[in-house]
């Protein structure tokens, strides 16, 4: 094999040091098509034991060599695990659709499109009927068969032997169905889609209106608001995620996206007004937020039923207080759903209970009433 031409280039192994080598043993040369990779490593750990320069150098052996877990494979080029990312900043694109669907592509909350229900509802009341009229000639089909020959109904052989209508009209009904279901079943797809938040809304609207990118009578779709799906549902934090974004950014704009947005956000926004901010910091962020609201709302009636309030009645009060606060804000700041907030309130009063009642034994106890 070649000597290495740079002893720090990731595609060549630099030979070990003198510290490396054992006495009795040297490891000069290693043809990588040849060599038994098992009978080097199982040697090396024989003799160099316990040694950190010896275990860097056989996993830098084992990559030069391409080999894995073992296995034996032909050496290939190693490549370098950061890059220089493509991205396309957004004042590069021509004014027009590919700069909103540009736009769009950004971020998951600009997701929005138009479900067009009405038109699905439409063409599917139209085949429906189509159908309705098929169901009334087979009805009608059947009724004259009975008379002139009823076997024909008991028999589909029979009925088949000759030219029947009624295989026509079944083939006819079988395609209308085919077609029917399809669209009756994409039809539920698509409304189950939920509706943008009005926030996204907006801000698709306005920056498409206000960068006039598209002509105005074919920019109306955005204020279709019942008839829009958001395509990305990211809305894990309700309203509250967008409460934080927007207290934020009217806080420091600057800070905000010198925190929250990564080099490739930057790139992309370019010299555009638009706030692009990275959904794993930022969703970070919120759960720091809600673990320090929900670790408050638990210490703090703590507090005050141990500190404050003495009176049984005023307890009780704090407890319901505080266990109403804490299922509104299961309500609002998250997408839990009833059942969950049912039994997240009901474990939080729980723990309130218990310690009230821990407490009170410790007062009658302290007080030199037996129990």
């Amino acid at each position: 094999m070649p000597e290495p031409q740079n002893a720090n280039h990731p595609h060549h192994l630099a030979p070990p040091g003198p510290d490396d080598a054992t006495p009795n043993h040297n490891l000069t040369t290693l043809d990588t098509e040849s060599a038994d990779y098992q009978s080097v490593l199982s040697e090396s750990n024989g003799n160099i034991n316990g040694s950190r320069r010896a275990r860097r150098f056989r996993d830098r052996l084992k990559a030069a060599l391409g080999l894995e877990n073992g296995a034996s494979r032909k050496a290939g080029p190693m490549y370098s695990e950061t890059f220089e990312q493509i991205v396309r900043p957004l004042h590069t694109y021509p004014e027009g659709y590919g700069k909103v669907a540009a736009v769009e592509d950004c971020d998951p909350n600009f997701l929005i499109c138009r479900k067009f229900g009405e038109l699905h509802l439409r063409v599917l009341l139209h085949r429906q009927d189509e159908l309705a009229e098929l169901e009334d000639d087979l009805e009608r089909l059947d009724k004259d068969d009975y008379s002139d020959d009823f076997k024909k109904l008991k028999s589909r052989r029979r009925d088949y032997a000759v030219d029947s209508d009624r295989k026509d009209l079944l083939t006819k009904i079988e395609e209308k169905l085919a077609a029917y279901d399809e669209l009756l079943l994409r039809i539920q797809q698509i409304h189950s889609i939920k509706r943008p938040t009005r926030r996204n809304q907006s801000s698709l609207y306005n920056w498409i209106r206000d960068n006039r990118l598209l002509a105005e009578s074919e920019s109306v779709w955005i204020r279709h608001g019942d008839d829009l799906a958001a395509l990305a549902n990211d809305q894990e934090h309700g309203w509250f995620g967008g409460f934080v974004e927007d207290t934020l950014i009217k806080l420091s704009r600057t800070a905000t996206m010198a925190v929250f947005r990564t080099r490739e956000q930057h790139i992309k926004s370019g010299h555009e007004i638009i706030v692009l901010l990275s959904r794993k910091r930022f969703n970070a962020f919120i759960y720091v937020l809600i673990t320090i609201i929900a670790t408050a709302l638990l210490l703090f009636p703590v507090f005050i039923l141990d500190r404050v309030v003495r009176d049984g009645v005023d307890q009780l009060l704090v407890i319901f207080a505080f266990t109403l606060a804490f299922a509104a804000c299961c309500s609002i700041f998250t997408n839990a759903r009833k059942q969950e907030v049912f039994g997240a309130a009901a474990a939080y009063c729980a723990v309130l209970v218990v310690f009230l009642g821990h407490t009170t034994s410790n007062n009658v106890t302290g007080n030199g009433v037996r129990r």
